[in-house]
């Protein structure tokens, strides 16, 4: 479907402008999940072959902090109830990001962002959770990039991980603060034991890009990341996972007035990714009230 795409969202058909490149084509949309504000969604198979997915937000009116929730398919298009499986009590967790271990598989590890004090958002830092039954209960083990991420003080927010060969390799932005003026993206490469750094990297993109999601498609590493604020998702491609490139026609999907963020790519299978994300149809950054996934081609 190359032309506009209509998406009907709480009864209410709300109009996404979308302007897929020549290379790349929305195939089909599913409105997944409502809330308060919700978004940041990750998807991961247990070992079951059930899709399991994790975000963050709070799901009704009243909670007013963020914490993060599980919830599963339980058939085609039907989901589960959200459960609470992580919070952190006077802070905000959020952005989870969830990853297979490659030696034992019945490890799985957690990155998230952690606001240690609610009313700074110049300070997100990154923790690091393990967990044995499949991601239903987590331990926390604390933070592991914190406001010193390894090359400079602006902290680090919004993780991506995935296992390459022996390492782990954990992509984040920055926070803008006094002393740091711009957005940077940063490649954190960690041990398999998930928490000991081994190098932090500046990433190069063709321009300014935030809540990156990478995944490797092709024998070649994908980043999708908000670009123009939050109002579109952009797709880049890398042969090194560092320098990226765009791809033709980018911004893959352009939200206008609304907001579109956190995108999160479920491999389908070498060119199809089914493409999770927050929607905010007022442009406000306290009323993402669903998340969608949108299943792309783009080989």
């Amino acid at each position: 479907m190359r032309n506009r795409i209509w998406l009907f969202m709480l009864m209410i058909m709300m109009l996404i402008p979308v302007s897929p490149a020549a290379s790349a084509e929305i195939l089909a949309t599913e409105y997944v999940l409502s809330g308060r504000n919700v978004y940041s969604p990750t998807v991961l198979r247990t070992v079951n072959g059930v899709r399991r997915v994790w975000f963050g937000g709070w799901l009704n009116p009243d909670d007013r902090t963020d914490i993060i929730y599980m919830f599963d398919e339980a058939a085609p298009g039907a989901w589960t109830a959200p459960v609470v499986v992580l919070e952190r009590p006077g802070q905000l967790v959020n952005d989870p990001t969830v990853l297979r271990h490659p030696i034992y598989p019945t490890w799985l590890f957690m990155y998230f962002t952690v606001l240690i004090d609610p009313n700074d958002t110049s300070n997100n830092q990154i923790g690091f959770a393990s967990s044995i039954d499949e991601g239903r209960s987590w331990w926390d083990h604390g933070i592991i990039i914190g406001r010193d991420n390894g090359l400079d003080q602006c902290g680090a927010w919004s993780p991506s991980a995935l296992v390459v060969g022996s390492e782990i390799w954990v992509y984040f932005h920055g926070n803008l603060s006094a002393v740091c003026s711009s957005l940077q993206v940063y490649r954190v490469r960690l041990d398999l034991n998930g928490w000991q750094r081994l190098a932090t990297e500046i990433v190069t993109l063709p321009g300014p890009a935030t809540n990156v999601d990478v995944n490797s498609q092709q024998g070649q590493f994908v980043l999708w990341a908000n670009t123009s604020g939050l109002r579109a998702i952009s797709r880049y491609i890398s042969t090194d996972g560092l320098t990226f490139m765009g791809s033709p026609g980018a911004p893959v999907i352009n939200a206008g007035e609304a907001l579109i963020n956190t995108p999160h790519c479920e491999v389908v299978s070498n060119d199809l990714c089914r493409l999770w994300f927050g929607f905010s149809p007022s442009g406000s950054v306290t009323d993402f009230s669903s998340i969608h996934d949108w299943t792309i081609s783009a080989p």
